[in-house]
């Protein structure tokens, strides 16, 4: 996922809080975030649980919960039942470790705008030579 300038100005406004960080650095929607945060208080939930908690429909909120799945903030656990049958719980990882995530993101980020700023130079000097080739032979 690429960071744009402008998630990156959504964390500089006054009263930025985690889920700007959320939003920006995993790509999550304000709706995702709030379903992150009810799943975190509630502890756990299935997918028909979550979907009247957030008044969202199934097929919603199973694509919202894969995707945070897939990003760690939460997983899945296959629970058989009594009479048969299994159902998947989903439970939000905790808080440490979404901190931990996050800021094993922000590091990543941070190297990689401190090695593409080391090649700033060079790579300015070869795109305007580039340039001045192309007009020099124009004219």
């Amino acid at each position: 996922m690429m960071i744009q300038m402008a998630d990156l100005n959504i964390l500089r406004k006054e009263g930025s809080s985690c889920t700007e960080l959320l939003e920006c650095f995993y790509g999550l929607s304000r709706s995702e975030c709030d379903a992150f945060y009810i799943l975190s208080g509630k502890g756990e939930a299935t997918l028909d649980e979550l979907s009247a908690l957030i008044s969202r429909d199934r097929s919603t909120t199973h694509r919202l919960l894969q995707k945070l799945v897939n990003l760690g903030l939460c997983y899945k656990e296959k629970v058989s039942l009594k009479q048969g049958g299994y159902v998947h719980l989903y439970k939000a990882a905790s808080i440490s470790k979404v901190t931990e995530l996050l800021e094993g993101r922000i590091k990543e980020y941070i190297s990689d705008i401190n090695m593409l700023a080391s090649k700033i130079e060079p790579d300015l000097v070869e795109k305007v030579g580039r340039q001045k080739e192309i007009f020099g032979k124009t004219q």
